[in-house]
């Protein structure tokens, strides 16, 4: 068992640097610091295909997008 932060600085040395920029937003927004991104919509963006990956990754399954 790990903490947030820890599990975000795991992400950092685990997964590819195309997911770096996501895994630092949320470190250091945790942390009380600025956002990196300059819109929401991109951090959403990057941050909805990251748990993606990570789904389809842990589960051998392809996640289906809502229809919302």
């Amino acid at each position: 068992m790990t903490t947030k932060s820890g599990a975000g600085r795991w992400g950092l040395s685990y997964y590819d640097e195309r997911w770096h920029q996501v895994l630092r937003e949320a470190l250091r927004l945790r942390e009380g610091g600025q956002p990196e991104y300059d819109n929401q919509a991109s951090r959403l963006h990057d941050m909805t295909d990251f748990t993606a990956y990570v789904v389809e990754v842990g589960t051998d399954r392809p996640v289906v997008p809502s229809a919302n």
